[in-house]
């Protein structure tokens, strides 16, 4: 098996969503952490000067979703979906998860309050659309996309961690998607992860 390492600032951010593929899938990896006074030596080194990146028997690979996707199609590639419109559906509801976190984010880090307004308004209904899709796959009950976990459900996982400990009224306000946190936060391999992760604020 290759040797992973995952390079991100000592926090969940958009690192997250790779570690949980990475607890899901069983994967050993290296948890890399660095400080913000570290930030500019690590953007050096960085693909695209981004983070997270990853290295792959000390090869470089950036880009968060790459990633994910990289090691669930190498190690647990039902996570994926499977092909055809099934994985295309599971990739609609990652990258709209894509979506409202860089709406999340810039809202978080607007300068001022209008522009801040501006950005919560445009999350809401992709909020809503989210909850409609997952209603849509057997009440809302399971899973995004059929029977089983898949990458999508680990990133919807992200973003509501997210939500829930900087807006917990949102999550309050989608039961459904409240609901899917939790069925995803009990599954065996991710509560073991949350349950060893370092704690951080994000």
């Amino acid at each position: 098996m290759p040797t992973y390492k995952l390079f991100y600032f000592n926090g969940r951010g958009r690192a997250e969503i790779v570690r949980l593929v990475l607890a899901e899938a069983g994967v050993d990896y290296d948890d890399v952490r660095f400080e913000r006074e570290a930030f500019m030596e690590e953007k050096a080194k960085a693909p695209f000067g981004m983070f997270p990146y990853m290295s792959v028997d000390g090869e470089l690979l950036g880009q968060s979703m790459t990633c994910a996707r990289y090691i669930a199609k190498e190690h647990k590639p039902e996570l994926l979906g499977g092909g055809g419109l099934t994985e295309a559906r599971v990739n609609e509801v990652t990258d709209a998860y894509s979506d409202l976190q860089d709406l999340l984010v810039a809202a978080h880090f607007a300068t001022n309050d209008e522009e801040k307004e501006k950005k919560k308004a445009k999350a809401a209904p992709l909020f809503k659309a989210l909850e409609d899709k997952l209603k849509s796959n057997n009440g809302g009950d399971g899973y995004f996309v059929g029977d089983n976990m898949t990458i999508a459900d680990l990133k919807a996982f992200a973003i509501m961690e997210s939500v829930q400990t900087h807006r917990p009224e949102i999550a309050e306000q989608l039961p459904v998607l409240k609901a899917h946190f939790d069925r995803i936060g009990a599954s065996p391999n991710i509560k073991a992860w949350l349950d060893k992760r370092p704690v951080t604020e994000m």
